[in-house]
């Protein structure tokens, strides 16, 4: 049968996707790849396609940060895989342990755990901003089989067989990596990120408030 064969090929692929992501996860960890988080990430068939690379090469300078197990904690967390975005972690948590997922795995529509500055009653002589419950948007990071979302929590095994071949590649091939395709990236510019980048959206969100325009 034409239709069960095609069904056959396509769940196939998702497969392939999975492992691919495994693969990406241990090279984008290999070189400090950070924030590849649901948003750059998309999938295309059985290839996921990263379309932000400017956090490749990612460096964690000394901030002066106290000497504490919380601190300590949370860099052991950025050098590891977690670091990378590509792997689910609740961020964000609000009093109650409430957060979000913004990993490359998950892709649905989610309420933040706290309210945001939005405008209220638009249009109209009474429009005010006021904090309101919001949404993050779904994105195009997870692959679709007959006509569904595919549930990610199935293909672990795929995406860990992906992650060791990686490391597999790498260990065998560590000096050519070095001296070849890694040290052409030499004297590239990188982007540092210091602080969650919703800082700054908020930072420039206030900035424009009419208090602060005179």
């Amino acid at each position: 049968d034409v239709r069960t064969n095609l069904s056959m090929l396509v769940a196939e692929e998702v497969k392939k996707y999975y492992t691919r992501f495994g693969q990406l996860v241990g090279l984008m960890h290999m070189i400090n790849g950070a924030d590849m988080h649901y948003e750059n990430i998309i999938a295309n068939g059985q290839y996921p396609y990263l379309i932000d690379l400017e956090t490749i090469f990612h460096q964690k300078p000394e901030l002066g940060f106290p000497d504490t197990a919380a601190i300590k904690l949370k860099y052991a967390q950025s050098e590891s895989v977690i670091g990378t975005g590509l792997l689910p972690q609740s961020l964000f948590q609000n009093a109650d342990g409430k957060g979000i997922d913004l990993s490359a795995l998950n892709g649905e529509v989610q309420k933040l755990p706290f309210p945001v500055l939005q405008i209220d009653q638009a249009n109209t002589d009474e429009m005010v901003f006021k904090m309101k419950e919001a949404f993050i948007t779904g994105a195009k990071n997870i692959p679709y089989l007959n006509g569904q979302k595919v549930d990610t929590q199935a293909y672990l095994a795929q995406i860990v067989e992906g992650y060791e071949q990686m490391m597999q590649f790498i260990l065998k091939f560590k000096r050519q990596l070095i001296e070849g395709p890694i040290q052409s990236f030499a004297n590239s510019k990188i982007r540092i990120i210091l602080r969650a980048t919703q800082h700054y959206a908020n930072f420039l969100m206030e900035a424009t408030h009419p208090d602060y325009s005179a």
